[in-house]
C-alpha cells in the first residue's frame, strides 16, 4: 500500500523548505503561499496540478524520496552522520526538527549527502534474510583506492555475463559510496532495459506505472570489518555465486572462499536409481519420505537443465518418458536438485509434521528452524548416504 501523495507531502515539511524546493524545481510557477497554512495546502496543490507532467513528476519524485526516508527511523541516524562526514553545517535548532524538515535540508544543501542517505537508506530497509552472503578469501580486509579500470573492468563483465545469459543489460552503470562509519563499501548496479515497472503515486488522482528512478538491480555491500560481500539481486544461487565471483576478482582480486572451491556437500546420485519412496528408519520420526521433485543436466552444459515436478505421474517415470535416449541420454544426467517431502510423527511435531526439503550440490534448505528437525533431517540424508 502507498504511504505517500503530494497533499501529504506539503504538510509533513515546512513551508519555508517546501517553498525552496518548489522554486529549484519550478521557478516560474507562482504558487499562493499566503492562502496556504501548514494543514491547509489546498491552493498549493490546485497550482501544483497546474504545473506540467514533467515538473509535476520531477518535484513529486523530490518530495517522495524525502517523505520515504523519513518514514524509517534509522534515517536520522543516517541524516546526522552524513551531515558530518560532508561537513555541512546545519542551522542551530537542527535538532528540534522534524525527521521531514532534516531530510528536506540536507536534500537543499548537498546532492552528494543526499544521494548516499536516500541509498543507504534503501538498502537498510531490506531484510537481513533477502541477503546472500559469501565470505572473500585471502584478503586483509583493508580499504583500498579503487581505480577507474576497475569500475569500468566491473561494468564489462557484469553486463557481458548478464547479456549473454538474458538476451539484455548490455550497458550498466554503477554508483559507488563508502560509509566509513560502517566500514562498509556500497555498489549500486544499474543495467540498461532494466525490465521492472513500479506502479507510483504521481500527485493525481491515479496510480500510474512508470519506471523506478532507483532501478538498480544488483547491489553489493562489502563489509571490510568481516570480510563478507552480501549481494542483492534476484534469481537462483548459481547465478548470485557468479556474481560475487566477478566482484571478488574484479575488485579485490581475489576469490570467494567456499564457492570457488567447488564442493559437493551432498551427493544426489544416489537418489538416481528410481523409486520416489525412500526407505525410511522404522526407529525414527520420519514415517514417510517421497521425492517430489528432480532437476537434473548434462554436467553443466547450458541448455540441457530439465525439471521433472511431481503430479499425476512418478518424477521417475516423467523423466524416463521426457529424456528419450537419442537426445539426451539418462545415464549422463546429473541430479542437480532433488526435492524430498517428509512426513513426521504428527503426535510428536503437530504442525510441523509435513517438511519439504529441498537439497542441492552445494547446499540443502530445510524450512524449519527447530535444530531438533533439522538434525533429523539431516539424520535422514545421511542414512540415504546423501552427504557425509
Amino acid at each position: 500500500m502507498c504511504t505517500y501523495n503530494t497533499k501529504r507531502a506539503f504538510r509533513a515539511i515546512t513551508h519555508s523548505h517546501l517553498k525552496s524546493i518548489l522554486a529549484s524545481a519550478a521557478p516560474n510557477a507562482h504558487f499562493p503561499w499566503k492562502l496556504a497554512t501548514q494543514r491547509k495546502v489546498e491552493p498549493l496543490y490546485a497550482e501544483f496540478l497546474k504545473l506540467d507532467d514533467g515538473l509535476r513528476t520531477e518535484i513529486d519524485s523530490i518530495l517522495y524520496e524525502i517523505c520515504t526516508l523519513a518514514e524509517y527511523p534509522a534515517s536520522a541516524t543516517t541524516l546526522h552522520i552524513q551531515i558530518q562526514q560532508h561537513g555541512l553545517t546545519p542551522p542551530e535548532d537542527f535538532p528540534e526538527w522534524s525527521i521531514h524538515d532534516k531530510a528536506a535540508w540536507v536534500c537543499l544543501n548537498s546532492d552528494s549527502a543526499w544521494t548516499q542517505a536516500v541509498r543507504f537508506s534503501q538498502v537498510d530497509r531490506i531484510s537481513e534474510k533477502m541477503w546472500f552472503l559469501q565470505k572473500l578469501f585471502d584478503d586483509d580486509g583493508g580499504r583500498v583506492e579503487y581505480g577507474d579500470e576497475q569500475f569500468e573492468r566491473l561494468k564489462l563483465e557484469i553486463s557481458s555475463y548478464i547479456y549473454q545469459e538474458e538476451g539484455r543489460g548490455k550497458y550498466s552503470y554503477i554508483e559507488y559510496f563508502e560509509r566509513a562509519d560502517q566500514e562498509k563499501e556500497y555498489f549500486f548496479v544499474y543495467l540498461s532495459d532494466y525490465p521492472r515497472s513500479n506502479v507510483q503515486w504521481r500527485g493525481g488522482s491515479e496510480f500510474v506505472r512508470g519506471l523506478d528512478k532507483t532501478a538498480y538491480e544488483i547491489v553489493f555491500v562489502y563489509d571490510r570489518k568481516e570480510k563478507i560481500l552480501s549481494l542483492r539481486t534476484t534469481g537462483d544461487r548459481s547465478h548470485k555465486v557468479r556474481l560475487c565471483k566477478i566482484w571478488a576478482k574484479v575488485m579485490r582480486d581475489t576469490v570467494i572462499s567456499d564457492a570457488d572451491k567447488d564442493k559437493h556437500m551432498f551427493d544426489l546420485s544416489v537418489f538416481s536409481k528410481g523409486g520416489t519412496n525412500l526407505p525410511v528408519d522404522p526407529l525414527s520420526d520420519i514415517r514417510e519420505a517421497r521425492i517430489i521433485l528432480i532437476e537434473t543436466d548434462m554436467d553443466g552444459k547450458r541448455g540441457t537443465r530439465r525439471v521433472f515436478g511431481e503430479d499425476d505421474r512418478d518424477v521417475f517415470r516423467q523423466m524416463r518418458e521426457e529424456l528419450k535416449p537419442e537426445a539426451y541420454a539418462t545415464s549422463l544426467a546429473r541430479f542437480t536438485t532433488v526435492k524430498i517431502r517428509m512426513q513426521l510423527d504428527p503426535k510428536k511435531y503437530g504442525r510441523s509434521k509435513t517438511q519439504t526439503v529441498t537439497v542441492r550440490l552445494d547446499h540443502c534448505d530445510i524450512n524449519s528452524k527447530d535444530p531438533n528437525i533439522q538434525n533429523l533431517i539431516m539424520a535422514a540424508l545421511k542414512g540415504w548416504k546423501a552427504c557425509a
